[in-house]
């Protein structure tokens, strides 16, 4: 999220220091706030690192709809978000507000981390004075004691902190819960998320530097990890704000739309309400994410239709002379592993067993097998049993460790044909997906005349 001047200021410095720097990000979330588009564009002429698992969202479909949404078909994304009823209309704004509160509350209840989200600064106090009337009404926070601010404070309010501040111990996005406030010593003492407890001075947060913190913005949630979040969507929210939002929660994300304006002034002639779910997938579709000038400047003499055929001959050439390569081998052994790991867990859970049912065999002792002839035989049963499980666990382990070395060499080779190709294989990763987001374009556009068609409208590409 480095702007562009900012991150030439800074290395210019590293390189007169002799400094290496390594640039860490996504270009699809947040995009910078000030001119940008470096990140990206460096990416595209370097290449990069890139984690390529999704290990957050534990629902199959949501990895593959998350995936989609970030460089595939945002309607197609919207649409299985719809099939699984993580969409949510309400009648007017407030009955929006109000059914997004209603759930969060409802998920905290169970005990899971939930977080609501909005894009706009407004959205994101209303919520909190929603969530904490709720609350209050429920006597999970006690009353108001102080207003600094312009946020009223009471104890056991979850609150997060808008700015660093070193000496007290503050970082901004620091979240915590109020456990006092002291309004002879003018000081809130907090419980923080990683269990620390900090004395806030009553100044730090009469200069708006402390929030309530149930709900937050896009821009705040970014790098969140919680159980489930609640977005309040409107025609404000892009594709990267939408992909950062929709990726912070492991078990569920969901979207709660807000209604069209109802005027209730007169109108000079009819007009057309739009479902409020149009207004949000045209937001989806529609990007923020920055470009360099010389990037803006080396595609302008160029159509797009040309550009497009000339990547894509590009692409062809690259790889009519690099070739596919070996086979790549490394998600079967990726899967080899975790199964050698799953046997080996097996066989040390079986063996501990084993073991325990030998020491209470022994503890019988000679007399005890004598007498108790029913727990002793029992136990020789078990002791067989474990026997047999430990012999098939111990052979499954063998033929999993011989079948994942029978793939070394195929990996290794794998690996040398990607080492040696490398500058090749990051162009044709840039390429493809350039010609992905045109394809994509291209679609879009004839949605959208499609659509105008529909309508009665006239739209000419």
């Amino acid at each position: 999220m480095v702007g562009t001047r900012t991150l030439a200021r800074l290395l210019a410095r590293a390189q007169i220091a002799g400094a290496k720097v390594v640039l860490v990000g996504d270009p699809c979330q947040l995009p910078e706030i000030e001119a940008g588009g470096t990140f990206a564009g460096l990416q595209d002429r370097l290449g990069a690192s890139r984690l390529i698992s999704n290990r957050r969202q534990e629902a199959a479909w949501e990895r593959a709809t998350l995936a989609e949404l970030r460089t595939g078909d945002p309607d197609r994304a919207l649409d299985a978000y719809i099939a699984h009823d993580r969409i949510h209309h309400a009648d007017s704004d407030d009955d929006a507000r109000d059914l997004l509160v209603d759930k969060w509350m409802t998920a905290r209840a169970d005990g899971a981390n939930v977080l609501m989200v909005a894009g706009r600064l407004a959205d994101v106090d209303d919520l909190n004075r929603r969530a904490r009337y709720v609350l209050w009404d429920e006597s999970h926070i006690g009353e108001d004691l102080v207003m600094l601010g312009g946020r009223a404070f009471a104890v056991r309010d979850t609150v997060l902190a808008l700015r660093n501040d070193y000496q007290l111990g503050l970082l901004n996005g620091t979240r915590g819960v109020v456990e006092r406030i002291d309004t002879s010593r003018h000081e809130i003492t907090l419980t923080t998320t990683s269990r620390q407890s900090l004395v806030v001075p009553f100044a730090y947060a009469e200069a708006g530097h402390l929030a309530h913190g149930y709900a937050t913005t896009i821009h705040k949630a970014q790098g969140a990890t919680v159980d489930r979040c609640y977005i309040l969507a409107d025609d404000t929210l892009t594709r990267e704000h939408a992909y950062t939002a929709l990726s912070r929660g492991r078990h569920g994300n969901e979207l709660f739309i807000v209604a069209p304006d109802r005027r209730e002034d007169e109108r000079h002639a009819p007009e057309v309400e739009n479902d409020p779910g149009d207004a949000v997938r045209q937001a989806i579709g529609r990007t923020t994410a920055k470009r360099m000038a010389v990037d803006q400047i080396e595609a302008q003499p160029m159509s797009r239709v040309t550009l497009f055929e000339q990547r894509r001959r590009e692409a062809d050439t690259i790889r009519a002379r690099i070739g596919t390569g070996p086979p790549d081998p490394s998600r079967e052994c990726r899967h080899l592993a975790e199964a050698v790991e799953r046997e080996q867990d097996s066989l040390e859970n079986a063996r501990w067993r084993l073991n325990n049912a030998h020491t209470s065999l022994e503890r019988l002792g000679p007399i005890g097998r004598r007498t108790h002839r029913v727990e002793r035989r029992e136990l020789e049963r078990r002791i067989t049993s474990f026997d047999a499980e430990i012999t098939r666990h111990d052979q499954k382990l063998t033929e999993l460790e011989a079948s994942l070395a029978e793939r070394g060499p195929g990996l290794r080779a794998r690996r040398s044909w990607q080492h040696e190709h490398g500058s090749d294989l990051d162009r044709l990763q840039v390429l493809d997906r350039q010609i992905d987001h045109s394809q994509q374009l291209q679609q879009s556009m004839s949605r959208t005349v499609e659509r105008g068609a529909e309508r009665g409208l006239g739209i000419e590409l």
